[in-house]
């Protein structure tokens, strides 16, 4: 018999709307965020956002105060999608952008 922990995981994977596959994938963290008293963090991570913005100098400032720089191109075309520093999904605004691009290829 499951414990609530496990019952809780279950509901929220599949709350995800991921794939089954995917949903099994996450459990096992969802498990251990429930047993740490950390799902609600682990909610607001998933659905945090943090927009990069390019400088005149090709610094990307992040959303959530920090700044980084690239040997080449910028976050999309180096494949990030994540904020190194808050976890955030990462959109990126390049200088002569108008429209943020969430890197997910949209």
């Amino acid at each position: 018999m499951a414990d609530w922990v496990q019952e809780e995981a279950a509901r929220q994977a599949k709350l995800s709307g991921y794939s089954a596959l995917k949903q099994a994938r996450l459990r096992p963290v969802l498990e251990s965020c429930l047993r740490a008293g950390r799902a609600e963090g682990l909610r607001e991570a998933a659905d945090r956002q943090c927009e990069w913005c390019e400088d005149d100098d090709g610094v990307w400032h992040t959303g959530c105060g920090h700044a980084f720089w690239f040997d080449s191109d910028g976050p999309v075309e180096n494949l990030q999608k994540f904020c190194g520093y808050c976890g955030g999904n990462l959109i990126a605004r390049a200088l002569a952008d108008e429209t943020p691009d969430s890197g997910q290829g949209d």
